[in-house]
């Protein structure tokens, strides 16, 4: 299978640069002074649905599918030799601690938004 054309890849492009725009427009606009309060609240409230619709049906059903391949074509097998282990075996690990992993910086992400808009969604008051 073609993984470049697999609907996660579209997902993952999608949801990741939907992100970027935002987060370097809010970055634009606060260094130029000149940042409306909704997009910082856009800023630390969009990553909400779209974390993890880039990291499940995204990134993680990407890697899935990149498996038969690497696994086919042994890559990075030089590599990986001196950590007697594979490049695929190494991906399915990956694959395996990723939602808790994920889940943690996902958290985190919660907190920042907490401390930037204060509680509710609402910016704090000086």
């Amino acid at each position: 299978m073609n993984v470049q054309g697999s609907p996660s890849v579209f997902i993952t492009f999608m949801a990741w640069s939907i992100s970027e725009v935002i987060r370097y427009s809010h970055y634009a606009l606060t260094t130029l002074k000149v940042c409306p309060a909704w997009m910082t609240y856009l800023r630390y409230t969009a990553f909400i649905p779209l974390y993890p619709i880039g990291v499940g049906p995204g990134e993680m059903w990407t890697m899935y599918q990149a498996l038969p391949f690497v696994k086919e074509r042994g890559l990075y097998s030089g590599f990986f030799a001196k950590f007697s282990m594979s490049y695929h075996s190494f991906l399915v690990g990956v694959l395996l601690c990723y939602p808790l992993l994920w889940l943690k910086l996902y958290l985190h992400v919660f907190k920042q938004r907490k401390s930037k808009l204060g509680k509710g969604g609402r910016k704090k008051r000086a």
